[in-house]
């Protein structure tokens, strides 16, 4: 069986989802917006799948995940969001999902990803969790299976969000992000710098990777 979360960390999960708690605030808007735009840029029909990453850790990429899944799914389309966080994953625990199995465990043949997504409490967003903590886990992402599960997500659903580490804490958002359709960069106001912007997105062009949007969160 899986892990669920704490009663606190349920407790506290609804002030990340400002989408679903107060959907008619400047930061909900905010959200629609980045969405409309996503859209723009991808085009309005066909599946779109994408990463949403950060320049540093800390600076509120699953908040972000979780806000433009709601965005999308408001508008009417089914959402899987893939957490990609295995040292620390998070969307499991605001979901009130199982935190395993999940994508590690799919990844090192125990159990198929696509039967180890979960539906969630969210309506029209489903989840595929970190999964069980592993050592070894940095080359996991390179596995063919992964390319398969993502073609397979790209048919049952018309969103793919893939919440990722950091784009100059580790190299797996920008290798997931080439295999989609671009990245979103969180960006903290008051927090993340100008220069570490612009090595973010020189990291992403050098590996080919397509920056479609930013989100900007504003410290309260």
């Amino acid at each position: 069986m899986g892990r669920k979360e704490s009663s606190a960390t349920k407790a506290d999960a609804g002030k990340y989802l400002i989408t679903a708690a107060n959907p008619d605030s400047a930061l909900a808007e905010q959200y629609r917006t980045v969405r409309n735009r996503i859209r723009t840029a991808l085009g309005e029909a066909g599946s779109i799948r994408f990463v949403v990453s950060s320049p540093l850790p800390g600076e509120g990429k699953t908040t972000s995940a979780l806000n433009l899944a709601v965005s999308f799914a408001g508008s009417g389309g089914k959402v899987l969001l893939i957490d990609t966080h295995f040292r620390r994953p998070g969307l499991a625990a605001l979901l009130d999902a199982k935190s395993w199995p999940g994508l590690t465990d799919g990844l090192t043949g125990n159990g198929k990803l696509n039967e180890l997504v979960q539906e969630t409490g969210l309506e029209r967003i489903d989840v595929l969790a970190a999964g069980s903590p592993l050592p070894g886990t940095g080359d996991l992402l390179n596995h063919p299976d992964l390319a398969e599960f993502l073609e397979w997500a790209a048919e049952a659903y018309p969103v793919v969000i893939i919440d990722a580490p950091a784009v100059l804490d580790s190299s797996a958002a920008v290798m997931l992000a080439g295999r989609c359709d671009g990245c979103v960069l969180v960006l903290h106001e008051g927090r993340t710098g100008v220069q570490k912007v612009q090595e973010a997105k020189r990291v992403l062009e050098l590996g080919k990777a397509r920056l479609i949007g930013a989100v900007l969160n504003r410290s309260k």
